[in-house]
């Protein structure tokens, strides 16, 4: 695990910000938000090593790329309150960063819907406590996040690895 240092701040903060400036700014869903900024070009990379990305960009910049790249859309009906977004935001890019896994596994591990169902349960706890509690409502292994575990393992016993990556 990685410790939450000034850049991972940042990190944290800058996506925090993004949800919560996407509620006024999209017309689509705040589950379709998600999903175009989880899975965007643009933010792949965020929060990695193999990125030492330190927002360059503001928040208003990320939303007309993640626009430009998808285009606007009035799909979806759900709108997520601003507090509720900015939460999610933060929580993913704190499983990114401290975790150091990619933004697409954390959303396919822990998709919106699941995010929003626990946020008034959890969003007052320590990030590691609520995330140690989205492992276990899941099912998940307790190693689902740890890369340097999981490659290990995977080269012992590729069949269990493969079900623990997946979430099964």
């Amino acid at each position: 695990m990685k410790e939450l240092d000034s850049a991972g701040v940042e990190l944290v903060n800058f996506q925090a910000e993004v949800f919560e400036k996407s509620v006024k700014r999209f017309s689509c869903s705040s589950p379709i938000f998600i999903r175009r900024y989880m899975l965007s070009k643009h933010t792949m990379l965020l929060g990695r090593d193999i990125s030492p990305f330190v927002p360059t960009l503001d928040s208003d910049e990320i939303l007309d790329l993640i626009e430009e790249e998808y285009g606007e859309s009035d799909y979806g009906a759900t709108k997520y309150p601003k507090d509720v977004m900015s939460w999610i935001g933060y929580m993913y890019m704190y499983i990114v960063y401290t975790r150091q896994v990619s933004i697409r596994r954390v959303y396919s591990l822990f998709p919106p819907n699941f995010m929003y169902e626990n946020y008034y349960i959890w969003h007052s706890q320590s990030e590691e406590v609520a995330l140690d509690h989205f492992i276990e409502v899941n099912g998940y292994d307790k190693n689902v996040l740890d890369n340097e575990y999981l490659f290990k393992a995977y080269l012992k016993d590729k069949e269990r690895v493969t079900k623990i990556i997946k979430g099964l």
